[in-house]
């Protein structure tokens, strides 16, 4: 699926102001006020034209990075997927101090992982497609997560104890992007 270069103009009534985004699988579009003509826009999106054409080029390499990952990750059920995750998540709890109530394996289109607060970790099932130390590092957030609900410098300090350099290895993880159903429809089977 090849990154839209045309924003898409969507119309929100809520909204005050102009806005532009740029996701991977998505391409860009702009957030527009009810009430706001042809010619405001495409003056927006000319004032904007050097941000939009740099983070179009990101979102581009993210996709490249994220198809190539996919290309690497061998077909597994749910049931598999669903067993490797557990298994890992069980093996790095065990070295911590952290523990979970429950697992889920979902398929979300946003997020590679989540932890409520009453203590359950939802897995993506799309986590398959990275390297192994940034699931590692997925896991080992959450499990953080568990004790820590934010991103204060207690979460951070706490998940550097057990996996050094925390936040170099976030910022990694935000060059891959969790691929659409239609793109890579992990653990139908």
């Amino acid at each position: 699926m090849p990154m839209k270069t045309t924003p898409k103009i969507l119309i929100k009534p809520k909204l005050r102001r102009l806005r532009i985004t740029v996701k991977p699988f998505i391409g860009a579009e702009v957030h527009a006020p009810r009430g706001f003509s042809e010619s405001r826009i495409q003056k927006f999106l000319e004032s904007r034209q050097t941000w939009l054409e740099r983070h179009l080029i990101a979102v581009a390499q993210i996709e490249k990075n994220t198809l190539q990952r996919i290309a690497l990750t061998p077909a597994r059920s749910r049931e598999e997927i669903r067993e490797e995750l557990f298994m890992r998540m069980e093996t790095l709890a065990a070295g911590t101090p952290f523990s979970y109530k429950r697992l889920s394996l979902r398929r979300q289109s946003s997020r590679w992982a989540s932890c409520s607060s009453s203590g359950t970790i939802s897995l993506n099932a799309a986590l398959v497609i990275l390297p192994s130390h940034l699931i590692d590092y997925v896991l080992l957030h959450e499990l953080v997560h568990t004790e820590v609900p934010n991103h204060s410098n207690v979460f951070w300090s706490n998940l550097d104890q057990y996996y050094p350099r925390s936040r170099n290895v976030d910022r990694e993880l935000k060059s891959y992007a969790i691929p659409p159903l239609e793109i890579f429809n992990v653990g139908s089977s």
